[in-house]
């Protein structure tokens, strides 16, 4: 899980093994920035990736950008709340292994958001899957494209349905972290109001007593002028 203010991350849970994340620049990052400014255009959660990770593995992201009052009527972009999922746990828990121990192919991609070609970042064998059903993936704000190899041992339609189960549960995990994180956020942000506001009465006091100050010594010269 990472808060990144302004698109550039600044907190992550847990940190260890996550240190090269920190300063990471989402938003003026090649590899990042397509789904990154997709997210900030949309106002809504986006699974993005897979990618692979400063830190080392591949990850998908689900990734919400934050919206805080402008103080002028209108909003502001705070920054995203991020939930990482590791590319091999979500695919274990899809149940695709399955399809390959019982000597069948699988062939999961996705159309590259900079590049717009297909990206294949899993698959059962090295080539393309020929005699295959294909079957659309809605994910946040984004979709997927998984093959299957018809047989009549296991259903195209089964696998295809408990995998868009697994996706739409880890979206709703995002969402779920992002509740979490929004609300340490808004504490973040209503703080630094607070501490602005408070340097802002600080100057003004200030400013009043050094006002005070000179106005009584003007009174002082006004009164010696006068006494003489």
């Amino acid at each position: 899980m990472e808060l990144a203010p302004g698109g550039v991350v600044l907190q992550s849970y847990s940190l260890g093994g996550n240190e090269q994340e920190i300063g990471h620049d989402l938003v003026n990052d090649p590899v990042w920035r397509a789904e990154s400014l997709k997210a900030i255009d949309s106002r809504s959660l986006t699974l993005a990736g897979p990618f692979e990770l400063l830190q080392g593995g591949t990850a998908v992201t689900g990734t919400l950008p934050v919206f805080v009052p402008d103080g002028q009527g209108g909003e502001r972009f705070w920054g995203f709340t991020i939930a990482l999922i590791q590319l091999p746990n979500l695919l274990e828990a899809t149940g695709l292994s399955i399809v390959a121990e019982q000597g069948h192919q699988y062939w999961l991609s996705r159309i590259h958001p900079d590049s717009g070609v297909r990206q294949v970042f899993e698959a059962s064998g090295e080539s393309q899957i020929q005699e295959s059903v294909m079957y659309y993936i809605d994910v946040p704000n984004g979709a997927w494209e998984l093959y299957l190899r018809k047989t009549d041992e296991i259903s195209p339609l089964w696998l295809a349905s408990q995998f868009i189960l697994v996706v739409v549960l880890s979206a709703m995990v995002s969402i779920l972290v992002y509740t979490r994180l929004q609300r340490t956020a808004a504490r973040q942000v209503a703080q630094r109001t607070l501490d602005r506001e408070i340097n802002e009465r600080t100057r003004l006091e200030a400013a009043e007593l050094k006002l005070a100050r000179e106005l009584s010594v003007v009174d002082e010269v006004a009164q010696i002028i006068t006494s003489t």
